[in-house]
């Protein structure tokens, strides 16, 4: 899978909408589990701009990993944590979150 093909996916967000979610939200644990059940994001590990990159990496490289995959997990991950308002803007860590007090 190309970065390129995420962009088709950008453009067409409500077509995206109405396709099942590959994700599902468990709260009894805070996680992200995809739809087969074989892998999950904790969202308790979410805790800097670094933790998230690593999660979304691995999910990238995974055989069964689609384009889809991803934008769905990037559409939960901005739902449930707001990375970017929360752990990172404009290109740097926010104070309290792991990366600023390391």
């Amino acid at each position: 899978m190309s970065l390129a093909a995420l962009q088709p996916m950008r453009r067409s967000r409500k077509k995206a909408d109405a396709e099942p979610n590959e994700w599902v939200y468990r709260r009894d644990n805070n996680t992200l589990e995809h739809r087969t059940g074989v892998y999950y994001v904790d969202l308790d590990r979410c805790e800097s701009s670094a933790a998230v990159l690593d999660w979304l990496f691995q999910i990238f490289n995974k055989t069964w990993c689609t384009p889809k995959t991803i934008f769905d997990l990037m559409t939960h991950l901005q739902e449930r944590i707001r990375p970017q308002a929360r752990l990172c803007s404009f290109g740097m860590s926010r104070p309290g979150t792991k990366e600023a007090t390391s």
